[in-house]
């Protein structure tokens, strides 16, 4: 979905942080840097035990937070890939209220 509503498509800069939790790497950041077509393979690299812990455009433009431990994951974007992620019905999604 989120190369639908990416403009560089497949080809979209994209970066990927694992927090220390997931890599045990606690004097160094893991932040890889790719396309995002090729993102799907993080979920399953070989060499982390779980997803992402963040994965965000290269231009800011979206972002998206795992919290692999709350089976819960969080969208920020346009209002055309948010509202695509609320209409799909393979999808369980909510929109959450903004607080001041």
């Amino acid at each position: 979905m989120l190369i639908r509503h990416d403009l560089g498509g497949e080809d979209a800069e994209c970066l990927a942080y694992y927090c220390p939790l997931v890599t045990a790497e606690w004097d160094d950041e893991t932040v890889l840097a790719g396309r995002l077509g090729d993102a799907a393979a993080l979920y399953d690299h070989p060499a982390m035990q779980s997803c992402p812990s963040n994965l965000w455009a290269d231009d800011r433009s979206w972002v998206v937070y795992c919290d692999w431990d709350l089976w819960g994951t969080k969208v920020v974007g346009p209002v055309s890939l948010i509202e695509a992620l609320l209409a799909d019905p393979e999808l369980e999604a909510l929109r959450l209220p903004w607080t001041g």
